[in-house]
């Protein structure tokens, strides 16, 4: 069970771009809640406030996903995602 929290205290965090727009908002949503999982995820804004949002779900991480995340973003094959 000590294994479970301590993977479940992994926050991860996904940088958002200045000039991300609502469709790009929407697409990363469906996307996030479609793998359900135990990991904690917090919106990162880049801009002057560095405004930061947990979001009230949890996602199941991977490679794939990162790649995912990043083309919807920033329409590139990295990502910044840490």
């Amino acid at each position: 069970m000590k294994d479970e929290s301590k993977k479940a205290d992994k926050n991860l965090f996904i940088t958002i771009p200045v000039n991300t727009d609502g469709a790009k908002f929407r697409q990363l949503k469906t996307l996030l809640i479609t793998q359900p999982g135990d990991q904690a995820v917090t919106l990162v804004f880049e801009g002057n406030s560095k405004e930061h949002i947990k979001l009230p779900f949890k996602i199941s991480w991977s490679q794939r996903l990162a790649r995912q995340i990043s083309e919807i973003l920033e329409g590139k094959g990295h990502s910044d995602v840490q």
